[in-house]
This record gives structure tokens, C-alpha cells and sequence, in this order.
């Protein structure tokens, strides 16, 4: 989908929506796909999409699909959080009825196009040689990625707790912006109600589950789980976790790619089995943390043909979430990455860690049922230098999602070799000896190795213990 330039005089024809009223579109094709024809809409704000097949519209249950998927289903009308989903999915808005059977849906956000207007699809960003062709301050750093990733696992989440299933999550149906770290999911128009409204298509090459190239399930829910466990990982890591050097058939190149995708599909960092290993260095997908890490050996290890445990969207998206955590930013300024998770040097460019010691901080919880009893979460914080604290960190009970309140509750400083936490609106106590001292808000405090900070005094208020990490 083009860029929308500025109005010239095009000749206009006119549209019908099943609400009955009309608008006008642009009569130039936009673009063209295998189901659709597209047309932006006069004030090229929207654009009208209508469906080749001229039996569509005679086709009851083909418009009970696309009304169901437009208003029953659709998150962006919701009330209260309605906007914050306008922002991760091209929802389309109308049904469109007259001249031919079709969808109303919004124009790409301008954010989603480079400066010379292509459309910024995922594909660009993920593969070492696409991304060398967009200019360096539009690839956006390895922070960007992650928060990319955090944001295709909540837009799936959304989909999947509707009983929605996408059907071909890929590289070209989320635009993305690895500036801002945000992405757009697209085409949302053929999504799949399990046993009521089936699948149009089978999925994108490299993305399609084992057991669909095998003929031994259809696009759902679980397959879209394998196409996000891979959408994840060739984020983050820069490559596809099937592809490897090893050869499953010499009859054809389609025979090699249905085996090596489906029924003979190998992970090429599995840790028993390195025949399907690329030759060379690179970073291991363990080096991701350890919530990232237990995730990937799942998707791609124990339960790559077995679709039931794979891990869900929600899954993914705590784990990307607990990840932004482990992160410390890289103090070679011409590093790409510019952020990597916790380590003794950058996997981007080797630069060896510059402050030190770094503080980790260990999160306890109280107990429940047991008041004053905390047990460790076995969750961690990394601190750098204007590190900010939210609720979701000071309360065990709040998470980082679509809604949570982003004021900042304090942040940490790095000054003349020492390490503080200033408390910016914390009930905060430093617990000494067992004794509870007030941190004063608008105060800072020096951190030390063993030191107890409880965030707040509040219920579900969190400890943190303090532990001061060297690196040689």
C-alpha cells in the first residue's frame, strides 16, 4: 500500500457501506493482492478493499464473516481501550457492500513508510541483507526489536482471547518500526473463528506450523503459535531458527523446504542434534536471558511437533516483557544493537561492560496468607544509568500491559563511581538490621551490595534485595 501523497483531481467513483450510507473512492488501483483490489478513499485516510471473486457477494456466510470480524470481534471499538488497539492493528472499520463486497479499512499510520515511501514490513528489518538496504536511522536498535517483539505477541495475545487465530502471522503482515519499537498487524480480514469460519490460507512460507505441510492439521490458533515462536526469535537473533545447512532431499528444492519445515524440521541450535548447525560464529539464542531461552527450547525443541504445549502469546509476551529487564545498554556508540542482555561484553561488537560493579536487583513478594513473609520470584532487574522503576516493578500484582500506568515511580543513578535509587513516588522503606527506614520522596539513596529496599509499604508491595555485580 502506497504512501498517500498530496490530493491531485482523480476521477472519484462511489461506494456503498451496509449501513447504507456512501463514499467515494479513487478509481487508480492502489494495489492488488490474490483475494483484493485496493482504492484509497477520496480523503485518502482510508482505503477500500473489494474481493475479486464476484461470488463473494452472493455468498451469505462470506459477509457474515467479514461483519463478524469488523464489528463483534473488533477491539478497537472498545471503549476504554479501543485507541491503544487502533495503534497495533489495521482493524478494518466497514463493510462494504456496493459496487462489489469489500472492507473499509484505515491507511497505514505515516510512521510505518520510509523517508522514499515503502511500506516498513517486518521482512525488512530481520534479514542481515534486507536490513543493509534501509538507512541506518531508520533500522532502529536491538531495544526497538524487543520492543517489536513484545508488541506481536500482544497483538496475537488479543486476537487468541478473542478465539481468533490469524491464520498467516508473517514478515508481511506486520508493518514495523524499530525507531519507536512498535508494529501494525495487517490483513486482518480472512481471520479464522476455529469451527465456524476456516482458514483462506494455509500461511507464509518458513512460517507455516510442521503439522500443516505435513497435511496433518489446518491454520488455528496453535499454528499461529509456531509462526510467532519464529517471528520472535528471527527478531531478536537475525535469522530463522529452521533454517540451516542441512539437506533433507535431492528430488527438488520444494521436496527439501516441505521436509525441512515440516515432518523433518530441525532447530539449528538444538542442543543434541548439530547437523542442521550453520557454520560460522553467532550468538546463541540462550544469550537471550533465561525467560526468552526456556521459551525458544520449547517452541523449537521439545514441543516443535507437538502443537498442544506450544508456548501461548501471553507466554511470549511476559517473557519479552521480564527481558526489558536483564537489558543494559552498550557504551560503544557505534555499535548497531546498542542494547544487549546483561553480559560481560556486547554480542553486537564485543565492547566489555563499563560500569562496575553493575547492580542486580532480586525481587521477593510477600506470601500469601503469611503477612511479613517474602519469597523470591525468582525475577531480576538490571540497572544502568537512567533506569526508570514503574508499578509493575514496585507492585507483585500489576503487569506491563496495554493498560498499566507508565509514571515513572523512581529511577537510578550513576555519579562519581557509585550507584543511587532516587525515589520519585515510592511509600519506600530501607530495611537495616530489621529495621524499616522511610526513603523520602524526592531523596536519593546510595546502593551496596546486600542491601533490602521494600518499594512500597502497600499491599502486593515488593522487596528488592541488592546485589552489586563485577565483571573481569
Amino acid at each position: 500500500m502506497a504512501k498517500a501523497k498530496k490530493k491531485n483531481k482523480k476521477k472519484l467513483l462511489e461506494a456503498t457501506l451496509a449501513d447504507g450510507t456512501t463514499l467515494f473512492y479513487e478509481q487508480e488501483v492502489l494495489g492488488e493482492g490474490s483475494e483484493g483490489v485496493v482504492h484509497f478513499t477520496e480523503d485518502r485516510k482510508s482505503v477500500v478493499k473489494f474481493y475479486k471473486d464476484l461470488n463473494d457477494s452472493k455468498d451469505p456466510e462470506r459477509r457474515r464473516r467479514i461483519e463478524n470480524i469488523v464489528y463483534k470481534y473488533n477491539p478497537t471499538l472498545h471503549p476504554e481501550s479501543g485507541d491503544y488497539w487502533k495503534s497495533l492493528y489495521c482493524w478494518p472499520a466497514a463493510v462494504v457492500v456496493a459496487p462489489r463486497l469489500g472492507v473499509l479499512v484505515p491507511a497505514y499510520p505515516s510512521t510505518f513508510f520510509t523517508k522514499d515511501g515503502r511500506e516498513k514490513k517486518l521482512s525488512w528489518f530481520i534479514s542481515p541483507r534486507t536490513r543493509n538496504l534501509i538507512s541506518k536511522e531508520e533500522r532502529g536498535d536491538w531495544l526497538g526489536h524487543l520492543k517489536i517483539a513484545i508488541m506481536m505477541a500482544r497483538a496475537t495475545r488479543r486476537l487468541h482471547s478473542a478465539g481468533l487465530a490469524h491464520s498467516d502471522l508473517s514478515y508481511n503482515n506486520f508493518l514495523a518500526d524499530p525507531v519507536i519499537g512498535t508494529v501494525n498487524m495487517i490483513d486482518l480480514d480472512s481471520l479464522v473463528v476455529p469451527e465456524v469460519y476456516p482458514p483462506s490460507v494455509a500461511g507464509t512460507p518458513g512460517l507455516i506450523a510442521p503439522e500443516v505441510i505435513m497435511g496433518q492439521g489446518a491454520p488455528s490458533i496453535r499454528t499461529d503459535l509456531h509462526a510467532l515462536a519464529v517471528l520472535v526469535y528471527q527478531t531478536l537473533l537475525f535469522r530463522h531458527p529452521l533454517r540451516g545447512p542441512k539437506i533433507n532431499s535431492t528430488l527438488s528444492a520444494e521436496e527439501d523446504e516441505k521436509l525441512s519445515m515440516g515432518a523433518k524440521a530441525l532447530f539449528i541450535e538444538h542442543p543434541h542434534d548439530q547437523s542442521n548447525r550453520p557454520q560460522g560464529t553467532f550468538t546463541s539464542f540462550e544469550r537471550l536471558g533465561t525467560y526468552l531461552a526456556e521459551l525458544i527450547n520449547k517452541s523449537f525443541v521439545k514441543y516443535l511437533h507437538e502443537p498442544d504445549y506450544r508456548p501461548t502469546a501471553a507466554d511470549w509476551e511476559q517473557a519479552l516483557i521480564r527481558t526489558t529487564d536483564l537489558i543494559h545498554p552498550c557504551s560503544n556508540s557505534q555499535c548497531e544493537l546498542q542494547w544487549f542482555v546483561y553480559g560481560a561484553t556486547c554480542p553486537g561488537c564485543g565492547q566489555k561492560m563499563t560500569h562496575h560493579p553493575v547492580p542486580l536487583l532480586q525481587f521477593y513478594k510477600e506470601q500469601r496468607g503469611k503477612p511479613g513473609h517474602f519469597i523470591n520470584e525468582r525475577r531480576q532487574l538490571i540497572v544502568w544509568p537512567g533506569l526508570y522503576l514503574y508499578k509493575w516493578h514496585v507492585f507483585d500484582h500489576i503487569r506491563a500491559g496495554e493498560n498499566a500506568d507508565k509514571t515513572p515511580q523512581g529511577y537510578f543513578h550513576y555519579h562519581e563511581n557509585r550507584w543511587y535509587l532516587y525515589n520519585l513516588d515510592m511509600d519506600a522503606q530501607l530495611i537495616e538490621k530489621g529495621i524499616q527506614k522511610t526513603i523520602p520522596r524526592k531523596q536519593f539513596i546510595p546502593l551496596q551490595e546486600g542491601q533490602q529496599i521494600r518499594l512500597s509499604t502497600e499491599t502486593h508491595g515488593r522487596i528488592v534485595y541488592v546485589q552489586m555485580l563485577n565483571q573481569s
